[in-house]
């Protein structure tokens, strides 16, 4: 699966993200599985090769410090280690997209974005004024901004509000 992440360092955590991510993975599950678990897309391979093929592809086009999935297909992004904003990473994803035609783009997350996107104003209208919308990027449903504190009272009682509103109904 094609790792969808937001887009800075500084973004709303957990349960934030959970619902984010649980709705993007639903959204992008495959019905045809490989014997030892690999979920396989429409193209004959796993998740772990389109994103091989592409980590490949991406250190020949101009990312040599482009990292090799992990067994899961994801891109580990730690401290935004992949680089999205950089000339090097955008150069080289446009020269890569044929790589994996698996992967989503920004129109299958249109349902999930709109889930999320009335999450937020949910959230907002019952004491989490900083709650941020959620932005559609080009692989992914992302949220940018200053972190929320998703331990103090007013976000967990807006969050048991809210939470049917978001994509997957997170707990």
């Amino acid at each position: 699966m094609w790792n969808r992440l937001s887009r800075k360092a500084g973004s709303v955590r957990a349960p934030a993200l959970a619902i984010a991510a649980a709705a993007l993975i639903a959204a992008g599950c495959s019905p045809d599985t490989e014997p030892g678990g690999g979920k396989q897309q429409a193209t004959g391979k796993t998740p772990y090769e389109q994103s091989l093929a592409f980590a490949k592809c991406m250190r020949a086009n101009g990312h040599p410090g482009f990292l090799d999935p992990g067994p899961d297909g994801a891109f580990p992004n730690e401290n935004g280690s992949l680089g999205r904003d950089t000339p090097q990473f955008k150069k080289a994803s446009a020269a890569c997209g044929h790589v994996t035609p698996g992967r989503p783009q920004a129109g299958d997350f249109k349902k999930e974005y709109q889930g999320l996107l009335k999450y937020a104003a949910c959230m907002r209208r019952n004491g989490v004024s900083a709650f941020p919308d959620p932005v559609l990027e080009e692989h992914g449903v992302g949220f940018t901004g200053e972190p929320v504190d998703e331990n103090s009272p007013a976000f967990k009682a807006a969050h048991q509000t809210c939470r049917s509103l978001a994509p997957g109904g997170v707990k």
